[in-house]
């Protein structure tokens, strides 16, 4: 000690930035090392569980798919396309022009029946989109232009003042509660209020009709259908799809694929197949909900996705009924939610279409913390709940299903693309998912593409500067019965709520 004493400024300068340089070595190898580890033990002992029970989950779906396509159900499907006018100048006339260029990516590829709502100027161009020339006879698609606005549909007609009147109330109401949401979704609300017109509010109300009314008009002509689908054309319109569009959306949704779906979704509900309907999940409804009556209107929050549902025509009929049923009884008790532009009440029928009879409607869910497949951070096992942390790319997700944290890193079954419209591979064949599962691998939207290596189970072991992560091929999931999953989130105590509101039989 008496030695150090001894030395000169410079000497304990120079031990001292030893010391540190040590140090320092050692908070970084740990910090490398630690991550590492935890990774390679997801990799040989909870991935190889994930994989071994994802694996399982997807030969078995395969098996029944092979059965199914032995007798393949008939498929339609069914979108609209509408001008609008808007309050910016000369917005409708350049959005409807860059809707039309994008529409081949949706109609070019597919060889699925269209039915296509539009109106009778805009019927040529959606013409031309379908692709093969002028030439559709080897392409299904009837285009429907008896409709110049979605108001002029029965269930909406006459409605325009009442949604006019209303939109500005919920615009009102959504300017004077800033507490409730964050600035940013505040923000996006507010811009959407203030250009859309009531028209666009009236053309996400009018989907459940425009299946009915397809479903009848073909009918008519002895042109009957297995499952008739909705889907918005405008969520093909990703980046990403220009790309993908030649591997994925041809025979979309596969036959197979389809019936495998509702087969397994009426053991699990014990439903008929045919009453069964499909919505995605984007998220679970809060907790707060759980009391929640008929008369307390509108179920608020992101918890359905709307740009892609359906089933056989017995239930999109039942769903037609019952949502105009209480689309009409939400207005008459004076809910603007009904009609509102806010991206949380968008839904808010088909929410609380959910609540009232959940028996009915099955379901996919992409941040299911239960699901067997899930890519977790916990050796493989199951969270008893649905706040299970994931560790994802060197992220840490709530298991609550919010895309948005998803889209910051890798996602929750794995390398999925946006995982808002998972369903789209979800629904697709044998082949297409494994051909879109490769692209995925080998085009890494968060850039570890590069740097990526094999790491068993077709994960990958890829670095950001140096820290590792996992990456893993997308996994098919299961499909789940809504109620399971609100027992889940309410308990299984909680008590579905009755509905009262009468759902006539329309003759439209």
């Amino acid at each position: 000690m008496a030695r150090i004493l001894r030395l000169s400024p410079l000497q304990r300068n120079t031990l001292a930035c030893i010391a540190l340089f040590i140090i320092t070595n050692v908070v970084v190898i740990s910090q490398y090392w630690g991550p590492r580890r935890i990774a390679l033990a997801l990799a040989d002992a909870g991935t190889h569980d994930d994989a071994a029970a994802a694996a399982l989950l997807e030969s078995e779906s395969e098996s029944a798919e092979e059965d199914a396509a032995l007798n393949p159900p008939r498929i339609l499907l069914v979108s609209a396309l509408f001008a609008f006018p808007t309050t910016g100048p000369s917005a409708s006339n350049a959005s409807a022009t860059s809707y039309l260029e994008r529409l081949p990516r949706f109609l070019g590829p597919l060889t699925t029946d269209v039915y296509f709502y539009t109106t009778a100027d805009l019927a040529p161009a959606v013409r031309t989109a379908r692709g093969r020339g002028s030439d559709l006879d080897d392409l299904t698609m009837t285009i429907d232009s008896s409709f110049a606005s979605p108001f002029d549909i029965p269930p909406l007609k006459g409605r325009e003042l009442v949604y006019s009147r209303m939109r500005r109330a919920a615009h009102n109401s959504a300017r004077n509660n800033e507490d409730s949401k964050d600035a940013h979704d505040d923000d996006d609300d507010r811009k959407s209020t203030a250009v859309q017109s009531p028209e666009i509010f009236a053309l996400r109300n009018a989907k459940p009709f425009f299946l009915e009314h397809a479903i009848a008009t073909l009918g008519e002509m002895d042109d009957d259908y297995d499952y008739v689908f909705w889907v918005d054309a405008a969520s093909f319109n990703d980046e990403e799809d220009s790309e993908l569009e030649l591997l994925r959306y041809t025979s979309w949704p596969d036959p197979a694929r389809v019936e495998t779906v509702w087969r397994e979704g009426s053991r699990l509900t014990g439903e008929w197949k045919e009453d069964l309907v499909f919505f995605p999940m984007n998220d679970v409804p809060p907790e707060s909900v759980k009391g929640w009556t008929e008369d307390m209107g509108p179920v608020e929050g992101r918890f359905s996705e709307g740009s892609f549902f359906g089933g056989p025509p017995a239930s999109v009929k039942w769903l037609s009924r019952a949502f105009y049923a209480y689309h009409d009884y939400f207005i008459q008790l004076g809910f603007s939610s009904s009609v509102s532009a806010s991206s949380a009440n968008r839904m808010g029928i088909v929410n609380a279409l959910l609540l009232m009879y959940p028996s009915r409607f099955i379901t996919v869910w992409v941040g299911d913390p239960q699901a067997p497949a899930r890519v977790r951070a916990n050796g493989g096992r199951a969270g008893p709940g649905l706040g299970l942390g994931v560790l994802s790319g060197g992220w840490i997700g709530n298991g609550n299903g919010n895309r948005g944290e998803a889209k910051a890193g890798r996602g929750y079954l794995g390398e999925c693309g946006d995982e808002q419209y998972y369903y789209r591979w979800w629904f697709s064949g044998q082949e297409t998912r494994e051909a879109v599962r490769s692209w995925w691998m080998g085009h890494d939207r968060h850039g570890a593409g590069s740097n990526s290596k094999a790491h068993g189970h077709g994960a990958q072991m890829a670095w950001t500067w140096w820290k590792p992560m996992i990456r893993t091929p997308c996994r098919l999931t299961g499909v789940l019965g809504m109620e399971s999953v609100l027992r889940r989130v309410f308990g299984e105590g909680w008590k579905v709520p009755v509905g009262t509101v009468s759902k006539p039989t329309r003759t439209w």
